[in-house]
């Protein structure tokens, strides 16, 4: 096979990348094997069904590898001890990897059992007379709605749930069943629970901060190892590709999108 004398050395190992894709004929990605509706051993997350529309595009086998994610080294033991090719879900310009363009922006949201109970940002006053339910983590640095919280004075408020499986439909059941007042979710953990739960919930996104400048959005991308630029702009081409494909997952799972 020869190339044009003038083609980038960028176009080269892309294109050399690819073939080498076609001829391993798998596209590993290393995801959590309980953790809906982001992914499953099954395959039937979100997460998982976009990596399914990137593997067609390679014309490869999609390979889930199963891998539940802790608090440290991450990154390390997953893309760079080589178990896999990608990692789904990951925040657009994270460090130590290379990611793509973000296929998705989410925000926090609100869930509460009539909209009059909604507040209107973290300030709102009729948060002081809440019991509220807000995932946390509770090792380093929290979640930001926990943090949020806690700088409005309303640690005494807030119910903690542990950062794990099943637990995001866990807080909005004890909303649905008076246990709580409000919950504050990462959206697209909230957005199937909520659909699906009767009698039915309301939903609206935080602010998009609290602010005292903690973000209350993020753009979430593919990660590849550091420095494999040639995957990396291989999916951010297939991302494109498949835009509106990836738009319809994203809107049968209820994440909540924002624009911009």
């Amino acid at each position: 096979m020869s190339f044009p004398c003038r083609i980038s050395a960028v176009a080269l190992a892309v294109c050399c990348f690819c073939c080498a894709v076609a001829q391993a004929g798998t596209f590993r990605v290393c995801a959590e094997p309980d953790n809906l509706p982001f992914s499953n051993r099954a395959g039937d997350g979100f997460e998982n069904r976009v990596a399914a529309v990137l593997a067609r595009d390679l014309g490869s086998e999609l390979i889930l590898v199963p891998v539940v994610q802790g608090p440290h080294r991450f990154v390390r033991e997953t893309l760079g001890a080589g178990r896999c090719d990608v990692l789904m879900g990951m925040p657009a310009g994270a460090e130590g990897v290379e990611t793509t363009q973000p296929y998705y922006r989410s925000s926090w949201v609100f869930v509460a059992r009539s909209r009059q109970a909604l507040p209107r940002s973290f300030a709102d006053g009729r948060l002081a007379n809440l019991r509220i339910g807000v995932t946390a983590v509770g090792d380093g640095p929290d979640t930001p709605p926990v943090v949020a919280l806690g700088r409005h004075g309303l640690a005494a408020q807030l119910r903690l749930y542990p950062a794990a499986a099943r637990q995001p439909a866990r807080i909005v059941q004890d909303v649905a069943l008076h246990r709580l007042d409000l919950a504050v979710l990462w959206g697209p953990a909230a957005g199937v629970t909520v659909a699906l739960q009767s009698p039915a919930l309301v939903v609206a996104p935080t602010p998009p901060d609290d602010g005292a400048g903690i973000p209350m959005t993020l753009s979430v991308a593919v990660a590849v190892r550091r420095g494999n630029f040639a995957l990396r702009d291989t999916l951010d081409a297939a991302l494109t590709r498949h835009r509106s494909a990836v738009s319809a997952i994203l809107a049968e799972y209820h994440v909540p999108v924002l624009g911009g």
